[in-house]
């Protein structure tokens, strides 16, 4: 899910919000759910 979440963001885009994301979790789990919600994916059944 994170590289597809990635992939659809420049490379400017992508930096930004895994480098906020990460300031703002504190744990894998976390971050990843993180970016689940901050991006929609159709489906969402990964």
């Amino acid at each position: 899910k994170l590289r597809r979440v990635l992939h659809a963001l420049d490379q400017q885009q992508a930096i930004e919000l895994l480098l906020d994301k990460m300031k703002q979790t504190k744990s894998n789990a976390e971050f990843l759910m993180q970016i689940q919600k901050t991006t929609p994916s159709p489906g969402n059944n990964d």
